[in-house]
């Protein structure tokens, strides 16, 4: 059947099934830019008076005591829904004034961000189902609850029980599946016409996409950004991930290109057995991710070297490694193709442009 994956944020003890590894691996960047990215989300403007999305059946509740509301109060009321975590709820409300909506604006955005970088500094693997008890990697953080948790015994999926390992500890009370933000916002929303007779459930949806980013930084970004390993002090400039594109095109021109996601996917996966459904056959041993259960984020290079400059430890730029390795990876699955090198023998700058600006 093969070995099936999850990735584990095992501070916030939230999984994500992944399936074969070969069947989700190219296509993680944007999920891990997203819940790894501190570079706030471009702001937006919420228009009330669009049509037709937003426009109230035959202008009822414009004499409402609600829109009465000093602008003090309606301010409370975000706060009050801001508290409960209840987005959607936030976005309703906005939605039903011009007033409403000035005032309910920086609420909103606040809390669509709060749904990104939610993994920053928190330690994430991806873990194989084929994985041996007390196989752990050799640097992992483990608190008192999780080392007991992993030296007894767990009910799997199927309700059997069977030796507690890293990918079993995903059976524990508190886990909770992973959902695209997307997904799990419209789930929210009401479905029923008769609920908000003329506001469809469509068209909120399309609202929805409008307001919130697929991510907030991605390989087109104008930000350079850096990606750091905080467990070991270690960062990889998005730089390095844009020179790669520069030395290779994708094999079809429909697909995309490694990014920082793709950098931290290719080392933070783990399990026993090699098997790992990938085309690739080494010499970097893919199921024994170095980087497996540290701890990342994502940051503007600014802020990075402010930081890296006042830093009492020193900072290990590994740009170029980790780039070589998921270079290597993604040509061996045929998603990319090395470029020809020139007669003088200096790699090829030679590509498709708009490739270089897109990726998942």
């Amino acid at each position: 059947m093969g070995q099936y994956w999850i990735l584990l944020d095992m501070d916030a003890r939230r999984k994500e099934w992944l399936g074969k590894l070969g069947e989700s691996f190219f296509g993680m960047n944007d999920e891990l830019c997203k819940i790894l990215c501190r570079v706030p989300i471009p702001a937006f403007t919420l228009h009330p008076q669009e049509k037709p999305e937003f426009e109230l059946c035959n202008g009822a509740g414009k004499n409402s005591a609600l829109m009465r509301l000093p602008a003090e109060l309606m301010g409370l009321v975000f706060g009050f829904l801001a508290d409960d975590g209840d987005v959607i709820d936030m976005l309703w409300l906005a939605m039903t004034c011009r007033q409403c909506s000035r005032v309910g604006e920086a609420f909103v955005r606040r809390g669509l961000f709060e749904q990104y970088s939610a993994s920053a500094d928190h330690r994430l693997i991806c873990v194989g189902d084929y994985l041996e008890q007390d196989d752990l990697p050799p640097n992992i953080e483990l608190y008192e609850d999780e080392a007991e948790e992993l030296e007894g015994s767990v009910d799997d999926e199927d309700g059997e029980q069977c030796d507690a390992t890293l990918y079993q500890l995903q059976c524990k009370e508190g886990f909770q599946d992973d959902i695209d933000i997307h997904t799990k916002l419209r789930s929210k929303l009401p479905h029923d016409d008769w609920l908000l007779p003329t506001v469809h459930y469509l068209s909120t949806s399309r609202i929805l996409r409008r307001l919130v980013p697929k991510a907030p930084c991605h390989c087109g970004c104008d930000v350079p950004l850096v990606l750091r390993n905080l467990s070991r002090n270690e960062y990889v400039r998005s730089q390095a991930m844009l020179d790669l594109h520069k030395t290779v095109t994708p094999a079809n021109p429909a697909d995309w290109l490694p990014y920082l996601g793709d950098a931290v996917m290719a080392r933070i996966c783990w399990a026993s057995s090699p098997e790992t459904s990938l085309n690739y056959e080494g010499p970097i041993q893919v199921h024994r991710g170095v980087w497996a259960g540290d701890r990342f984020d994502i940051v503007p290079e600014e802020f990075f070297e402010k930081e890296r400059q006042a830093a009492e430890q020193p900072w290990t730029d590994v740009s170029v490694e980790v780039a070589s390795e998921v270079e290597a990876i993604w040509v061996a699955e045929e998603y990319l193709e090395r470029n020809a090198l020139p007669t003088d023998g200096t790699p090829s700058t030679a590509t498709n442009p708009e490739s270089v600006t897109e990726c998942a």
